[in-house]
């Protein structure tokens, strides 16, 4: 048997994260779809009517829970079979089913059909069994509209939390996107700025007589997905970029020509004119995609990384570079401000002391008189 081709095993990834996400979300907007629904229909029905309309609430969502059994059992083997794909694609293990976010929307839905069966049970009307000659005995009547007021306003409330978790969903899933999109898009121009750091104190015309200077390695390996993302992001974004993927093209351009010239045998400053021009183009390319980050709106700009004590050149300036970023780093000698400001920082102080003098462990030494 040969073994799957790494192309197709891209698609095959895509297409089930893809399908997981569908399952993830139908596990959770179906069950609110439902009891929204059976709100709608509750705050409109009569109370004659409601056993009737609580029976059938309670056989649908039973029907609902046994389909929704099923997109759980197919989320689970879409997660199962991703694992074994980024085993596979030698990826790092990022995909994990975990049930206890699904399981309490299998619960509500099972539960909302019992409790609809158990209620149709206990008001439906029975025939009551009176001798003709016994005179009617005196019994206080169900309040049916007492009951089928407060179902109505369970309904009511139902519907609301409905509208505003799918709404929630909805920005949740924007928000997502859009975070992929620019992570993507940081990922790529940290990528070109080490590129441009190396080729600007390297000499290019060396690499191409020594057959090592590769102008492929600048290209994106997929440029129609990353112009999809600057667009995604913003308008700004999406305009700045392609003026930075427009420099970056001139840079390869370059960079092949001084290949080609070294090729035939080419020397004199024309050669050292064009590996400044590749070398320019290069720069304003990683200096235009900096822009384009900068034209996000504010809220992406917050990156979520926290890089622990680094020991590589460029972790720390990734370290530096989010410090400045966050207004944190106020001296050359990488010393923090607080994250509340001078308000933080004289409250850290006080509590500091505070501590000390409150150890009992400390011993203090009396200064001589």
């Amino acid at each position: 048997m040969t073994a799957p081709n790494p192309a197709s095993l891209n698609v095959q990834l895509t297409e089930l994260n893809n399908r997981s996400r569908a399952y993830s979300a139908r596990l959770w907007y179906v069950p609110l779809a439902y009891m929204g629904a059976a709100g709608v229909v509750l705050a409109q029905v009569k109370a004659a009517a409601l056993p009737v309309v609580l029976l059938v609430t309670g056989v649908v969502g039973l029907l609902l829970g046994w389909h929704l059994v099923g997109i759980e059992n197919g989320r689970s083997r879409a997660t199962e079979a991703l694992k074994h794909l980024e085993v596979q694609l030698q990826l790092p293990a990022s995909a994990q089913s975990r049930p206890a976010y699904t399981l309490p929307m299998l619960a509500i839905t099972f539960g909302a059909a019992v409790a609809s069966l158990v209620a149709s049970y206990l008001l439906w009307p029975r025939p009551a069994n009176i001798p003709a000659t016994a005179p009617p005995p005196t019994q206080a009547s169900m309040p049916w509209g007492s009951i089928g007021e407060v179902l109505r306003t369970i309904g009511e409330f139902g519907l609301l939390v409905f509208a505003v978790a799918q709404v929630a969903l909805q920005v949740s899933e924007r928000r997502d996107r859009l975070r992929s999109a620019f992570a993507a898009l940081y990922a790529e121009y940290w990528r070109l700025q080490a590129l441009e750091i190396e080729w600007k104190k390297a000499d290019l015309v060396a690499y191409a007589t020594d057959e090592v200077l590769y102008p492929d390695v600048l290209v994106p390996r997929d440029w129609g997905t990353l112009i999809r993302l600057l667009g995604e992001i913003s308008s700004a974004t999406a305009a700045l970029g392609g003026f930075a993927y427009a420099s970056l093209n001139n840079a390869v351009t370059d960079a092949r020509r001084i290949l080609n010239l070294v090729r035939g045998g080419a020397t004199g400053t024309g050669l050292r004119n064009l590996e400044t021009e590749c070398k320019d183009s290069l720069e304003q390319a990683v200096m235009c995609l900096n822009d384009a980050m900068r034209a996000a709106p504010s809220w992406l700009q917050r990156h979520e990384i926290t890089v622990a004590d680094p020991e590589s050149r460029m972790g720390k300036a990734l370290e530096r570079r989010l410090l400045e970023g966050a207004g944190r780093l106020i001296d050359p000698a990488a010393r923090h401000e607080p994250r509340l400001g001078v308000v933080g920082k004289y409250v850290g102080r006080w509590l500091a002391a505070a501590g000390y003098w409150l150890n009992p462990g400390v011993e203090r030494v009396k200064k001589p008189k």
